[in-house]
């Protein structure tokens, strides 16, 4: 299944199975997302997740991407 492309981030909550929607660079600064059904506390472990967050701020032809 192929998101559109206005479709606003996100992912189904792992304890209610609502969409969880999210602002990746708000996310990406916070480091925590909430869900507005059950409001579950969702987290990214940081250090874990710096160097993917290094290479999503790389232009697409850094990354290997199809403009290569």
């Amino acid at each position: 299944m192929k998101a559109s492309a206005s479709e606003v981030p996100g992912f189904p909550c792992p304890q209610c199975g609502n969409r969880v929607h999210i602002d990746l660079g708000e996310f990406l600064r916070t480091s925590e997302v909430t869900c507005s059904y059950c409001l579950l506390r969702l987290s990214i472990d940081r250090k874990a997740s710096d160097g993917f967050a290094a290479r999503m701020q790389s232009p697409p032809i850094m990354r290997g991407g199809k403009d290569r």
